[in-house]
């Protein structure tokens, strides 16, 4: 059971809030779907379906293909009667719309998974794992018509964590440098996302020992309690990572932009936010 200081920070909260979950970036996140999102997904299907139209000189009824594939829907998917089925643009993306208003993320999600396997062509399915990307979904498609998830709950608990320890510890800035690192990966600044990152485990360290440079910080740290040195050695390599590749410590650089990916970016939050909570667990601020 919660104590009574937790249970007054949770009423003055949301769910979401005390979880930490409106934190996370969005593709941890398989729960919601921005409304962005959910117009971009809805405006690929409309897209398609006119482009049909057009091809076969046709300004209300649906083209072939796509009668055929949103009458199988309306069977399989919706459990609806054949005949009632009406082969017009209008009506069916009026259904759509609604289908896209109102259901569930992971519902969408399921219409998405069925209506790529019912047409059956790697156009639509780019399309639409396109969109998926460029909005940092929480699902996206392999091998061109199953959607599956990008991280874990387990990657998500880990963020949370590190969220809540960080602020319980008094640790401001790293809790901020972590929210900044979870922001920049659900806009997809995947270099800015790592930079955050590793300047959360940095002003963790700091705050720890008071110590300027994170090397300094950390053999204050071991002569407190043992600290492997390859543990060392494995945090200053990250650290390393950061400083030396281009345009993620600093963007300003000529050449560019990171070379860097989402996964890396997924990687490195997830590694930070681990170090964030062990050090924060394992060692209390100078009085």
């Amino acid at each position: 059971m919660a104590d009574d200081s937790e249970l007054r920070r949770r009423k003055a909260l949301t769910f979401e809030q005390a979880e930490g979950m409106e934190d996370l970036p969005r593709q941890l996140l398989p729960e919601e779907m921005p409304k962005k999102l959910r117009a971009r997904l809805l405006h690929t299907l409309v897209r398609f379906v006119e482009a049909e139209m057009r091809d076969t000189s046709l300004t209300q009824g649906l083209g072939p293909h796509w009668t055929s594939v949103l009458r199988r829907f309306y069977i399989e998917h919706l459990g609806r009667i054949s005949s009632k089925f009406e082969s017009n643009k209008i009506r069916q993306m009026d259904v759509f719309e609604t289908i896209f208003t109102d259901l569930s993320p992971k519902q969408i999600f399921g219409v998405i998974q069925a209506l790529v396997r019912l047409d059956g062509s790697s156009s639509f399915g780019a399309a639409i794992a396109h969109v998926l990307e460029s909005e940092r979904s929480a699902y996206r498609l392999l091998e061109g018509d199953t959607l599956v998830p990008v991280g874990s709950s387990q990657e998500a608990e880990t963020i949370v964590q590190a969220l809540r320890v960080s602020k319980s510890s008094g640790l401001a800035g790293a809790h901020t440098h972590l929210k900044e690192a979870a922001s920049h990966l659900s806009n997809g600044n995947f270099a800015d996302s790592i930079r955050e990152g590793i300047h959360a485990v940095e002003s963790t360290v700091r705050s720890l020992t008071g110590k300027d440079k994170l090397s300094d910080a950390l053999e204050e740290l071991a002569k407190r309690r043992p600290i492997h040195g390859s543990f060392k050695r494995g945090i200053m390599q990250l650290y390393g990572f950061g400083s030396d590749e281009p345009g993620i410590r600093h963007p300003l650089l000529e050449s560019g932009d990171a070379a860097v990916t989402e996964e890396d970016a997924m990687l490195v939050l997830g590694i930070c936010a681990s170090l964030v909570t062990f050090f924060s667990r394992s060692f209390e601020k100078p009085k």
